[in-house]
């Protein structure tokens, strides 16, 4: 039975190959892997098959030196990427193969377009999805804080446009206090999508504590970007309950994220800027305000002198009018005092007079009338007197110079006196019936 060794059977295979595919190819292929080794670049290409999830093919390519580098500054400058796994290339290739390391392809060329048209159909498949999902302006309509004075920062800490932002923030001319805190994250990258939607939940367990979120990226290779376009990270931010403001270092084309934040920046520096901005915005609406509180309180205050004087003015013409009117009230009221008091004056002395004469009149009477009553007793005391009633036949006994009344008040021995209408004499008493008994 004939046979070849291996050797053999893979030199026949190399020298098929060589005769029937000795031409270039345009191959459209992801690159699954991507290595770099001396300025060589080794790459695996891989084919899916999106039904299946599987691969529809795969192989080894290589491009080397003299033709990767400056094929991959080419294909930066027309892409702003960089050749890295996960990205959909169209290559110029010849097929090569090893009796040892078997079938590879050796790249040529690269054609960056058709790159940005898939990149270009990813961001627009990306897009249309959060529309369907509905969550495409939901961080958008989100209400910014008057100052944001509480950040929360997402960056790398020991990138260069981190730096820049916080001196910026913290040496402000205007010295506005601003607080920000960092929630460290890989910014470029396979990982970086990753990384920041796994900051964003720590945020989110401290929600409260912050007033908007700041996505910043800067000093690294601006060709590290389609991270930001992909849909998971932008779903994360759309949804998130903060204001997000992006600065992530777009110079020419705006990423999904920048589209689904509420404010984008160019970068971290820009950020900054826009939140001091915000800071003198206020500062600003507060000077005029208080311009205006000023303008106001001046023109309240001449409104007020104006009449203030129109009441002073007023007051100063009533009050001598009302002076005026008063003093001719006094005046008359002085006159008809003076009427009145005279006519009172008259009355009185009119009245005086008259109950005078009353008086003497009625005293008179009483006089007469008195005289005749003294007329009657002086009769009838006369009548009554003792020398009247002497002269009439009676006496009058005494007892040391003090009338009797009673025989009984005397007892023998007494001495007695009884005057008579011509003299007196005396007697002592011998006999008393009252004490005899």
């Amino acid at each position: 039975m004939d046979s070849l060794r291996l050797s053999e059977l893979m030199q026949r295979i190399a020298e098929v190959l060589a005769f029937d595919m000795s031409d270039c190819y345009w191959v459209r292929a992801e690159i699954s892997e991507l290595n770099v080794r001396n300025g060589h670049c080794y790459m695996e290409l891989v084919e899916k098959d999106e039904n299946r999830g599987l691969f529809a093919a795969k192989v080894r390519a290589t491009c080397w030196a003299p033709t990767f580098i400056p094929l991959q500054e080419y294909f930066e400058k027309k892409t702003g990427q960089t050749l890295h796994s996960g990205l959909q290339v169209m290559l110029q290739v010849e097929v090569r193969f090893h009796a040892v390391y078997g079938l590879s392809l050796q790249i040529n060329d690269i054609e960056p377009s058709y790159t940005l048209g898939d990149l270009a159909r990813q961001r627009r498949l990306t897009l249309e999805r959060l529309k369907a999902e509905g969550v495409i302006d939901m961080n958008k309509s989100l209400d910014l804080p008057l100052l944001p004075r509480r950040l929360a920062v997402i960056s790398s800490d020991t990138a260069a446009g981190y730096g820049d932002f916080c001196h910026q923030l913290e040496h402000n001319p205007n010295q506005y206090a601003i607080n920000h805190c960092l929630f460290k994250a890989i910014m470029q990258g396979d990982r970086a999508a990753e990384s920041i939607i796994a900051a964003l939940e720590r945020i989110y367990e401290h929600v409260d504590m912050f007033d908007m979120v700041a996505i910043i990226r800067g000093g690294g290779a601006t060709a590290d970007l389609t991270c930001f376009d992909k849909f998971e990270l932008a779903m994360h931010c759309a949804q998130f309950p903060l204001p997000i403001i992006t600065g992530i270092g777009h110079q020419r084309d705006t990423s999904v994220l920048d589209l689904v934040a509420r404010v984008a920046a160019k970068t971290p520096t820009a950020v900054a800027e826009w939140i001091l901005e915000k800071y003198a915005e206020q500062d600003s609406n507060l000077l005029t305000l208080v311009q205006r509180i000023r303008h106001i309180q001046q023109a309240h205050f001449m409104r007020i002198r104006q009449d203030l004087d129109k009441c002073h003015y007023v007051l100063q013409n009533a009050f001598a009018q009302r002076l005026t009117q008063e003093l001719h009230l006094l005046t008359m009221a002085e006159k008809s005092i003076d009427m009145r008091f005279t006519q009172f004056q008259t009355n009185e002395r009119n009245r005086l007079a008259i109950m005078g004469k009353t008086i003497e009149m009625q005293f008179a009477k009483r006089m007469v009338k008195e005289r005749s009553m003294l007329d009657m007793a002086e009769k009838k005391l006369e009548l009554q007197s003792p020398e009247r009633i002497l002269r009439r036949g009676y006496t009058l006994t005494l007892r040391n110079g003090k009338p009797l009344c009673s025989a009984a008040e005397t007892k023998p021995g007494d001495v007695i006196t009884t005057e008579f209408m011509d003299g007196q004499v005396q007697s002592i008493i011998k006999y008393s019936p009252s004490y005899n008994k």
